[in-house]
């Protein structure tokens, strides 16, 4: 099958969607079919099986680079190069459409939830200037409206929006989002735990509550760190992924906690980090399926997330907890003061080791080619 991947840009190294679809196109690759990245601007990945061609240079509105891409996708697309052409941008005409940041409508409702009535007449002043925002939704809209598309999704949460927000269910289908971790031997995650405690002035003793986002604000991080002022002194945050984590390390010295929060900038891997700490936590007001969570469940480590996030019914197993949003403050303080329980984290791991195949990267592949197949079959 000559397979193409369709993404905005491809650098696999920042990890999230450009890192799983470079994992999934390797997974492709390794059983035999054909695979291309088709990107706006990217790099090659690990896989030299797997082509990248980027269709655009730098340059431009970012709405006029989408509306041009979108544009070059479509002609390939009626060319008939490839067998299966698989977005994970809503464009039109194309054989499959994979929402990783989940569908606009649910983003909206993120908004009015997260930041109120105040904040979410601002954030629609923006939406009407912002171009690019207004294309993707016109461009969402249209591909629903075409029964032909098949929509797979990486999580059966998302795939309920489509039925809430446009009344569809045909060739709806949901793929849970599954990750593909690297080795790290006992001693290497020991002496690389005690490294990074060490340089965070952390003992061996204390908690190290994980979380790793590159938006502070979407990942409840300000949430967790106000979670923190009920709990035991022993019980540390360190967040992962800000290019810029002043503002969340100022908002804790506010509330008298720069002792118990830490940052860190952007990992080219979590592996690290995932040793250093005792649990995972992500306080998401909104994510269609969260990779650090399976990252976390995968290594392994207790997690704990909410139920605005596609991954939560992987925790339903007692692998985690789940809260209901980032803001109830009190819920998530007793969470966190669980997870500091070495037996508490103990009974979670157990349940982690019977997900099994859940979040397996051989999993999600061949279901994905399972489902291209029929896509193929119905044409």
């Amino acid at each position: 099958m000559n397979i193409a991947l369709v993404i905005e840009n491809f650098y696999p190294l920042k990890g999230g969607r450009e890192a799983s679809t470079a994992q999934i196109a390797s997974g492709f690759a390794d059983r035999g079919h054909t695979v291309t990245i088709l990107c706006q601007d990217g790099e090659p990945g690990d896989n030299p099986a797997v082509t990248v061609r980027r269709l655009l240079g730098r340059g431009g509105s970012r709405a006029k680079r989408l509306r041009k891409f979108a544009t070059l996708v479509q002609g390939l697309c009626r060319e008939g190069e490839f067998d299966i052409v698989h977005s994970m941008l809503a464009i039109p005409g194309v054989d499959v459409f994979s929402p990783r940041g989940g569908s606009i409508p649910a983003q909206l409702a993120t908004i009015r939830r997260r930041d109120g009535k105040g904040r979410e007449t601002l954030s629609r002043i923006g939406r009407t200037v912002n171009l690019k925002r207004r294309l993707e939704a016109k461009f969402e809209r249209q591909l629903v409206a075409d029964p032909s598309t098949l929509i797979l999704t990486n999580s059966p949460m998302v795939a309920g929006e489509y039925h809430r927000y446009y009344g569809r269910t045909e060739h709806v289908v949901s793929v849970f989002n599954a990750v593909d971790l690297p080795d790290m031997d006992e001693q290497t995650r020991a002496e690389t735990r005690n490294a990074i405690r060490l340089s965070l002035g952390i003992s061996d003793e204390d908690t190290l509550l994980l979380t790793a986002a590159t938006n502070f604000r979407l990942k409840g991080v300000y949430e967790a760190i106000d979670a923190l002022r009920f709990t035991p002194p022993d019980i540390h945050l360190l967040a992962v992924g800000a290019n810029n984590p002043d503002p969340a390390m100022a908002y804790a010295k506010k509330r008298g906690l720069a002792d118990r929060v830490h940052t860190l900038p952007p990992q080219a891997s979590l592996m690290g980090v995932l040793s250093a700490c005792d649990a995972v936590v992500l306080l998401s007001w909104y994510d269609t399926c969260a990779r650090v969570i399976l990252e976390a469940l995968s290594f392994p480590r207790p997690a704990m997330t909410t139920k605005l996030n596609g991954v939560a019914e992987i925790l339903a197993s007692g692998a985690g907890y789940i809260v209901q949003s980032p803001a109830h403050c009190e819920e998530v303080a007793a969470a966190f003061v669980r997870l500091s329980s070495p037996s508490h984290r103990e009974a979670c791991l157990r349940a982690a080791r019977n997900i099994g195949d859940k979040a397996s990267m051989d999993r999600q592949v061949e279901e994905t080619l399972h489902h291209y197949e029929s896509h193929l079959q119905s044409r």
